[in-house]
């Protein structure tokens, strides 16, 4: 763990065995059964832990791209601040955000009665307009606001390397000239 990289990599590793833990196992067995074994409260907090899972990595994946950029693209300002301190910092927002933004659905998770005695774990929504609001919701903060940052950061990485290399190109091809 002595680097920050290695930080959010570690945050990565816990978010992904969460996400297995929590959805693969109950997920096959919903799938082969056709039914929810699990309770009520299981019912809420599976859908929601599996939420929180992928907001993390994103929210993680995000997190590394911005420490790439300055660790890259503003070294010198970047050294003062890129402390695994900072990184827990990071990690702790981001597990924050991610809990706040998934929270609906602990409240709208519910068993829903089938025949045969069964049941199903599905949102359940006051409305249809709650359920499009939060679903958008998950849309931009999920897909495209860290498409966006992800993209504009790995560009200006690119940029700067690009810009290096043929800086180098050119020296060492002025260089072997003379």
């Amino acid at each position: 763990m002595r680097t920050v990289t290695n930080v959010y990599l570690m945050n990565l590793a816990i978010s992904d065995f969460l996400l297995g833990v929590f959805c693969l196992p109950f997920t096959l067995v919903g799938q082969i059964y056709r039914r929810f074994f699990f309770g009520a409260a299981l019912c809420k907090l599976i859908p929601f832990l599996q939420a929180v899972s992928v907001s993390v990595d994103v929210w993680t994946l995000v997190a590394i791209s911005l420490e790439r950029y300055f660790a890259i693209c503003r070294p010198l300002k970047s050294r003062k601040w890129q402390t695994q301190c900072h990184a827990y910092k990071m990690i702790t927002i981001v597990w924050t955000f991610s809990i706040i933004l998934n929270s609906p659905i602990l409240i709208v998770s519910t068993l829903q009665p089938m025949r045969g005695n069964a049941y199903k774990c599905r949102e359940v929504w006051l409305s249809l307009e709650m359920e499009r609001v939060f679903n958008l919701t998950l849309d931009a903060a999920l897909l495209l606001i860290p498409f966006f940052i992800m993209s504009f950061a790995y560009s200006l990485i690119v940029t700067k390397l690009w810009r290096g290399m043929r800086h180098e190109i050119q020296h060492n091809f002025n260089f072997q000239k003379h």
